[in-house]
């Protein structure tokens, strides 16, 4: 039997994006939503030392969408309208997993020369970012640990 993703009613201060037909890109209800206004998380008293992570760095780089909807993702994960997952976790996967993806996707938008979305992350893109990866000064663990904290969230996404 297999497992259904049960989406739960939202009442978070994010907007949804929806995509356009007529052009591949992705557009807001509000224009002046990406980048928002609030670009920083809160993660509240929880286990490790992280309080908050800060998504700007990522804004104004040609990954905007892919950013915005981290940043949705990591606050849906907060209010607990995905899955039911503890705060370390969550700070694990901003501070230990989506800093080298969102890292990855500004230097593949620079290589491209062109702005990137969701629908550009395919196993093309996750094959390379796993050869990123083992570029890195990270040990083959530390790696495996990267990729799932970053896996969890892209998941989640869908």
């Amino acid at each position: 039997m297999s497992k259904r993703k049960k989406f739960l009613p939202t009442s978070s201060s994010f907007f949804q994006i929806e995509t356009s037909d007529q052009e591949q890109s992705y557009h807001s209800k509000n224009k002046n939503i990406i980048p928002p206004l609030q670009k920083k998380v809160s993660f509240g008293q929880n286990a490790t030392n992280y309080r908050s992570f800060d998504f700007s760095p990522w804004y104004g780089v040609s990954i905007d969408t892919i950013t915005y909807e981290c940043q949705n993702q990591i606050q849906r994960f907060l209010e607990k309208m995905d899955v039911d997952v503890e705060a370390s976790s969550i700070t694990s996967y901003c501070h230990s997993g989506m800093r080298y993806f969102l890292d990855f996707m500004k230097l593949s938008a620079l290589a491209l020369g062109k702005d990137l979305t969701l629908s550009s992350i395919n196993r093309t893109t996750i094959d390379n970012y796993l050869v990123h990866l083992s570029r890195t000064a990270l040990a083959s663990g530390s790696q495996k640990n990267v990729y799932n904290r970053t896996k969890s969230v892209l998941i989640a996404l869908g």
